[in-house]
């Protein structure tokens, strides 16, 4: 395990530089950290790549399939930002809007104690009281809020009252809390929760995950440009997989509870089958008193699917696998004699990519 220290400094003009925290660093800018638990190993990624493909194309014809998950390398996870600023691509915006929207309602749940199974209406997680119980007070602080997406989100949800996230209970409140996001995006969508917590007092460290030291550190540099005369926010990157980054949580933040952030609809990436074994995964490293936050899209008109998946920069980015095929395995395909499809699948509800 190797733990860097670096802070973020700020000149009038807006410049920044990284420096050594050995020195003295004023209280109002926050520091960063970032501890590397991943180390590349090309020759065994080549090998867990080769051993996909060999499965997933070894199944019967109409069952062949590749998992997208390879795409994101370097060059994958720059065309799908790319993506996300394309008009027709819906989600990101959709996402950002119910989060803009509705992030006091969140930041709330976020802090509950309480927590409640919406479908059942009953409560599943509750910290002890210190003291003697007040029935009353316990009965008001259970004032159940639904709160919905609107606007643009709602139109493209599949329901014309808008997209209903959860109910949420106040009770005692969390007033330190680790915000864990899966994957190391732009911030933009985290950077209004932090915002929210911080202006509710509460002590944040915003901690990424992600297997890449370049995305961490950028993601780390931007967030703290932003907030950089917060002393509330403390920011620890986790160069990790993802099990391994919750457990090391576990192991070093057992007295604060996480709020772990898996946006962006990443869920899509796996099937109905792998998605259960992955969240399966992920709950065993978290605590009772956590909570995770999911982007999922909905079911809607198949055409604002269509037009969503099936841009330019969509096409190169699933194209990008047989390039990484090409770059890391040595295969010799001739990019210029694909072309990409976009297939909504009524019967599994989710878009193929072929």
């Amino acid at each position: 395990m190797i733990t860097e220290n670096l802070s973020v400094r700020v000149d009038p003009q807006g410049c920044w530089k990284a420096t050594d925290t050995r020195k003295k660093v004023a209280r109002s800018v926050a520091q960063f950290t970032s501890t590397k638990l991943f180390f590349e190993d090309a020759a065994l990624e080549r090998r867990k790549l080769s051993e996909h493909l060999l499965e997933g194309l070894s199944q019967p014809r109409n069952q062949k399939s590749l998992s997208s998950l390879y795409i994101y390398d370097d060059i994958g996870s720059e065309l799908y930002k790319q993506i996300t600023e394309l008009e027709d691509y819906y989600p990101a915006r959709c996402e950002n809007e119910i989060i803009q929207n509705h992030r006091k309602q969140i930041v709330a749940y976020f802090r509950s104690s309480e927590v409640v199974d919406a479908d059942r209406n009953k409560e599943i997680y509750s910290e002890p009281k210190v003291g003697p119980a007040n029935t009353s007070q316990k009965n008001e602080s259970k004032e159940e809020q639904a709160f919905v997406a609107t606007d643009e989100a709602a139109s493209h949800c599949g329901k014309k009252e808008g997209c209903k996230l959860d109910d949420i209970v106040r009770g005692e409140e969390h007033n330190e809390i680790a915000l864990v996001e899966l994957g190391a995006g732009d911030g933009t969508k985290t950077s209004s929760l932090i915002r929210e917590l911080i202006d509710a007092g509460v002590e944040v460290e915003y901690i990424p995950i992600d297997i890449s030291k370049y995305a961490i550190q950028s993601l780390l540099i931007a967030i703290q440009l932003e907030f950089r005369d917060s002393p509330k926010l403390h920011c620890h990157g986790l160069i990790a997989e993802y099990s391994v980054g919750l457990e090391w949580i576990r192991q070093h933040r057992p007295g604060r509870r996480s709020v772990v952030l898996f946006l962006g609809n990443s869920i899509g990436n796996f099937s109905a089958e792998s998605s259960v074994e992955f969240l399966e995964s992920l709950r065993s490293h978290l605590q009772p008193a956590d909570i995770m936050m999911i982007g999922f899209d909905l079911k809607k008109d198949p055409e604002i699917l269509r037009k969503a998946y099936s841009d330019c920069i969509t096409s190169k980015f699933n194209l990008n696998l047989l390039a990484r095929m090409n770059r890391d395995l040595g295969a010799n395909f001739d990019l210029d004699q694909f072309y990409h499809v976009a297939n909504y699948n009524p019967v599994r509800g989710c878009m193929d990519s072929w």
